[in-house]
């Protein structure tokens, strides 16, 4: 017994194997000899594999339904079925294992539709309805609050009709009270021009960001590589402000001490130099000792 053949006369049985030619059964003489045949009296007569039929969990159609539709009942009939050399059961059960742990990959890493259209529509329905949120219709409706009507209907009230006829009670007789004396009105501030009034806007962002002296300003205001204002107009806007110079002065000190390293002495020289920030002495020496430099 062989799973190849030897050599001529080997003959191949029902099992897949192959048997050399002295295992092979004689042939049956026929009945024109007179030997007898095989009949229901004598069953163990007559052509025995004549009468043999296939079982039906051995044919090759119910292998591949099983194979195609339920591999694992498939695989059991494949390595039961004698017609099949271990060889080609070895590879059927591999390709079949490959194929079913393929199609396992695939559908655990596409997820199902049904979760994704959940997830879209949850999604959606939760952006819609966000949506209202955002709108804030009672912000709207308050802008008439910011209005003070009776502010308006308060303004006859400051007129005092009566103070009007009161006058002809405190005015004195003629004939006993000399005329009140003629006061001059005090002097008013000429009003400042455009250009001065840019120029004051200019001086006021200035202080709020540094600390300047009078003449540091108008220089500022009036260089050209500063803002350009003409210097009347840098004088006028600077003399219409009310600035604590030596306050100044002690914000200039203090950035300066921030940044580099001074004695008393260099840091008043720097506050007052030409080239410096041009306080007065006093103001430069107040503000060195405010930062308890001197």
């Amino acid at each position: 017994m062989s799973d190849q053949a030897q050599g001529p006369g080997w003959w191949q049985a029902s099992d897949g194997k192959w048997y050399p030619p002295q295992t092979a059964a004689q042939p049956f003489p026929s009945t024109a000899q007179g030997l007898p045949v095989a009949s229901a009296a004598n069953p163990g007569s007559g052509d025995l594999e004549a009468g043999k039929q296939t079982p039906w969990y051995e044919r090759t159609w119910v292998l591949a339904l099983s194979l195609l539709f339920c591999f694992p009942i498939g695989l059991i009939l494949l390595w039961v079925n004698k017609r099949f050399t271990p060889t080609t059961k070895i590879i059927v059960t591999a390709v079949v294992l490959a194929l079913a742990l393929i199609a396992g990959i695939a559908d655990s890493l596409s997820p199902p539709d049904e979760s994704k259209e959940a997830k879209g529509a949850a999604t959606s329905e939760a952006q819609t309805t966000a949506k209202p949120t955002t709108t804030a219709p009672p912000a709207t409706t308050a802008k008439p609050t910011t209005t003070a009507a009776p502010a308006t209907t308060a303004k006859p009230t400051t007129t005092a009709p009566p103070a009007t006829t009161a006058k002809p009670t405190t005015t004195p007789p003629p004939t006993t009270a000399p005329p009140p004396p003629k006061t001059a009105p005090p002097p008013t501030q000429p009003a400042l021009s455009v250009s001065e009034q840019q120029a004051v806007r200019a001086a006021q962002s200035y202080l709020d960001y540094s600390g300047f002296s009078r003449q540091g300003l108008i220089d500022q205001l009036s260089s050209e590589y500063g803002d350009q204002f003409n210097v009347r107009d840098a004088t006028a806007a600077v003399d219409s402000l009310t600035v604590d110079y030596n306050a100044e002065a002690v914000e200039s000190a203090r950035s300066y001490l921030e940044f580099s390293s001074f004695s008393c002495q260099g840091l008043i020289d720097q506050l007052s130099s030409q080239a410096g920030d041009q306080f007065t002495v006093d103001q430069a020496t107040f503000a060195a000792g405010q930062t308890g430099l001197c």
